[in-house]
């Protein structure tokens, strides 16, 4: 991080740093209807319930997601204390001001899913894949899935006898829909289609909500024939995400965003 910091020559000290999803436990529940300061308490109370780990050791966080006639839904989190002070103590090490520390998640949400309408947000990363249900900026659901871009890189590299950097490079050009691809991709595919199907399985069901737009973002996008194909599976508009939306920036550097808007969701955010 310092020798990054001295390349680019940043010298402003504040950093606010993004937590991976893995690292803070998500879950949803139930709770009958109480005032504001009531439902706080009772949350607080009744996390150790949830959470695999204790609650007294880490920081819990929670939103409303949907109020129905009996019950209120709440989406719960929690990060484990051990978590934060090691982002703290890379900053200070760093010779850097934490300034703030949140979840992808979050940021992803309020950066990615501000419509009036609910989306469902898909970081395809190298490792992982994140699922965000997001609604005017506000998470609703999310989960991931330990399945991302090097597993298809893997199985080329493992069933084509490759080195990893020619599969790699060989993917990103032709794409899933090539024919020495096609298959070796297939079940790899599947698997993450139908983590998005159960969601929105799952959206229907326990929220009402109907989604209609899937708005995808991270490495996996550049994959050609990742978009249309997940258009075919979910028959539902999928759009790349733009973090660059509501910025301003100089013109010149338009054709460079477009290019790279993909991998800065968590950074602008």
């Amino acid at each position: 991080l310092k020798k990054a910091l001295r390349a680019a020559k940043i010298t402003e000290k504040k950093v606010s740093f993004s937590l991976p999803p893995a690292s803070t436990f998500f879950t949803s529940l139930s709770m009958p209807h109480f005032k504001q300061k009531e439902l706080s308490e009772a949350i607080q109370f009744h996390a150790s319930r949830y959470i695999p780990f204790p609650a007294k050791e880490a920081v819990i966080e929670w939103n409303i997601v949907k109020k129905t006639e009996t019950e209120t839904k709440i989406l719960l989190s929690a990060t484990p204390q051990k978590v934060i002070e090691k982002y703290k103590k890379i900053a200070e090490l760093s010779g850097l001001i934490l300034f703030s520390l949140d979840n992808e998640v979050y940021i992803e949400a309020e950066l990615l899913g501000k419509e009036n309408h609910p989306s469902l947000i898909m970081d395809f990363g190298g490792k992982v894949t994140n699922f965000i249900t997001a609604f005017q900026g506000k998470v609703k659901s999310t989960f991931y899935i330990e399945i991302g871009v090097e597993d298809f890189v893997r199985t080329l590299t493992e069933k084509m006898n490759l080195s990893w950097q020619r599969s790699q490079k060989m993917f990103f050009k032709n794409g899933i829909f090539h024919p020495q691809i096609k298959n070796l991709s297939q079940p790899i595919l599947e698997k993450i289609s139908f983590s998005l199907e159960n969601e929105l399985g799952n959206l229907k069901r326990s929220l009402g909500e109907t989604i209609t737009e899937i708005i995808v973002t991270g490495g996996g996008v550049q994959i050609p024939g990742v978009l249309e194909y997940f258009e075919e599976k979910l028959k539902k508009k999928v759009k790349i995400g733009n973090p660059f939306l509501k910025l301003n920036y100089p013109k010149h550097l338009k054709e460079k965003i477009s290019q790279s808007k993909i991998y800065f969701s968590g950074a602008i955010g």
